[in-house]
């Protein structure tokens, strides 16, 4: 076996290894398959359009930065009032951490269903990060809270935990980095 080096037509260099029966003629068409190949590949690079995905206007992508699939941000803007659906599309999913049904919106690539469950999975070596929330009914049920307002505040604040829906109600008690109440 040998190593070969070519320098292709673009100035980059190719080292191959090849075994010892190949001809110099075999490894001078190698050399000009190659340079087709990446040829063909720049030309398809440079040559694939972008287009707007509200009006269809051609887009100009710069290099080595994100795709751009919006001209600009007004398409942008009326193309998400127009398909408001699949912004809000429900994906029903169970964590593999906690083992409890969630849902997430316009996310299909969701995993867990809180950061705290992502932690646990990610870092399980460190106990602060993850703690078990209590339920909303053992809130309410030791401090006494009026049941019907913890549900309303939890259902317009979905966002929150039960701790921070708890301290809301009770402003006094504070939480430590173990998860623990403290007064």
């Amino acid at each position: 076996m040998k190593e070969h080096t070519f320098i292709c037509e673009n100035g980059e260099q190719l080292t191959i290894t090849v075994p010892d029966e190949i001809t110099r003629d075999d490894l001078t068409n190698m050399r000009e398959m190659m340079n087709s190949i990446i040829k063909s590949y720049q030309e398809k690079l440079a040559n694939k359009t972008y287009l707007c995905k509200n009006c269809g206007k051609e887009i100009a992508q710069i290099p080595g930065r994100k795709e751009r699939k919006f001209c600009d941000s007004s398409c942008r803007t009326a193309y998400w009032l127009e398909h408001r659906k699949e912004a809000h599309k429900k994906y029903e999913y169970i964590c593999p951490k906690c083992n409890s049904p969630f849902t997430a919106y316009g996310n299909s690539k969701r995993i867990y269903c809180s950061q705290k469950c992502y932690f646990a999975a990610r870092y399980p070596e460190r106990r602060e990060v993850y703690t078990e929330e209590p339920s909303l009914y053992l809130i309410i049920k030791q401090f006494g809270l009026n049941k019907n307002s913890v549900k309303s505040y939890k259902a317009r604040n979905l966002h929150l935990s039960n701790y921070e829906v708890l301290q809301h109600f009770c402003p006094e008690l504070r939480i430590n980095i173990f998860g623990e109440l403290v007064k």
